[in-house]
């Protein structure tokens, strides 16, 4: 499945303020691929599933990695990331155009 309008919340934990990213999400049984652009660069994260609705995820592009839940059918990935010496929260909310 692809989710083409989806986004997500950036939560650090230095205190910065939470900033919201718009992303495309896939799933599908080879694993999940969540991309958006900064600046002028395509971002990509890209994992496997390690049990049911659970993803590991990394990102070749900042050497970031990432790990994520998601309930059955749910529309929300919640998870950490770590890059560059940050690391945070993450919440991703799916949609479709």
């Amino acid at each position: 499945m692809i989710w083409t309008d989806s986004y997500f919340e950036t939560f650090y934990s230095d205190g910065r303020t939470a900033d919201m990213t718009s992303c495309v999400v896939k799933i599908d049984h080879l694993g999940i691929r969540i991309e958006y652009s900064e600046g002028d660069r395509l971002i990509a994260y890209v994992g496997e599933e390690d049990g049911p609705g659970h993803y590991r995820l990394s990102c070749p592009e900042n050497g970031g990695v990432a790990e994520f839940h998601r309930f059955y059918e749910s529309l929300m990935l919640d998870g950490w990331w770590n890059q560059e010496n940050y690391y945070g929260m993450w919440r991703v909310t799916l949609q479709e155009k």
